[in-house]
């Protein structure tokens, strides 16, 4: 999953129930989450099951983790949503497609993803982009 690579050792989440937490690295490659009334130990791979946002601090590190927890509304100015991304109208898709990024776009029900390789605006399965994804699509840079 792209998000790991973007992740550092502390970061702020909110759970799947809406519970706020402070997310670390363990040092056996697993990751564990802090709540106010208790915490979840878990791997990569069963990271959607716990976590809906992940947030990065603006600040230089940890300062505010531990205040972090007593107060959420207060601190969350402090930080950036990193996960999930948020989407972006389809010339910005188009700007990070051709810097090399892997755009998405769901519409529909339908997820296609688009990557450079080779040549035109082509999905993981050869499809061309269609009007209907440019106009009514809902578009995001995946990094």
């Amino acid at each position: 999953m792209k998000i790991f690579e973007k992740l550092k050792d502390h970061m702020v989440v909110k759970s799947q129930y809406g519970s706020w937490g402070i997310l670390y690295r363990k040092d056996n490659g697993w990751w564990h989450i802090v709540y106010q009334g208790g915490g979840q130990v878990f791997t990569e791979k069963d990271f959607a099951e716990y976590v809906s946002e992940v947030y990065e601090c603006n600040d230089k590190g940890q300062y505010y983790a531990l205040q972090f927890l007593a107060n959420p509304e207060m601190h969350i100015k402090n930080y950036t949503k990193i996960y999930p991304p948020r989407p972006v109208p389809f010339l910005e898709a188009v700007k990070a497609y051709s810097e090399g990024k892997t755009v998405k776009c769901e519409y529909s029900s339908v997820i296609h993803r688009y990557k450079q390789e080779g040549n035109g605006f082509v999905d993981e399965n050869g499809e061309a982009i269609t009007s209907y994804e440019i106009l009514n699509g809902t578009w995001t840079a995946e990094g």
